[in-house]
């Protein structure tokens, strides 16, 4: 976001978010701001915790063409997927998330960042990955690996568990 005035802030009552209203006729807004909310002084100087999370939506896009709107008018939509927002002490040393189905059976393992403060993973709906037989071509960003490897199928809609 760059330095400007903000007139004015709301947090939307039902989504939780943080909006911005800019000098400048713009507006920014932070999805869910709900982390921010709940971290308590006791949250602060615990080693990890996680926050509340809020139930997920899947969402499919089928047609990403832009058209002539999306060329002057166009907002990053939220992403897909369970928003799993947690907090990291000055040392949080070893950790993982997990995401459980009802009858507690390790549906996936999400590659979490390890930063201090308030970090947000997004976990994409789906089963852990499956490997396509083949060798890793690249690395992303994080480091880990890119290709070798297919995505899960996508999970039934229902009640899931996670764990930090």
């Amino acid at each position: 976001m760059p330095t400007l005035p903000i007139n004015d802030l709301v947090v939307h009552p039902r989504d939780q978010d943080l909006v911005l209203a800019t000098h400048g006729r713009g507006v920014w807004i932070l999805d869910s701001a709900s982390a921010l909310q709940q971290l308590t002084p006791a949250v602060a100087s615990s080693k990890a915790a996680l926050f509340s999370i809020k139930p997920a939506t899947m969402i499919r896009y089928q047609n990403l063409k832009p058209h002539l709107g999306d060329m002057y008018f166009k907002g990053e939509n939220p992403v897909a997927g369970g928003v799993i927002d947690y907090w990291l002490g000055a040392t949080p040393g070893t950790i993982a998330i997990t995401v459980l189905d009802a009858a507690g059976k390790v549906v996936n393992t999400l590659t979490p960042t390890k930063q201090h403060g308030v970090n947000r993973v997004v976990w994409s709906l789906r089963k852990a990955d499956v490997s396509a037989g083949g060798t890793p071509v690249a690395v992303d960003d994080e480091g880990q690996p890119i290709g070798g490897r297919v995505a899960g199928p996508y999970v039934a809609p229902g009640t899931y568990t996670v764990q930090l």
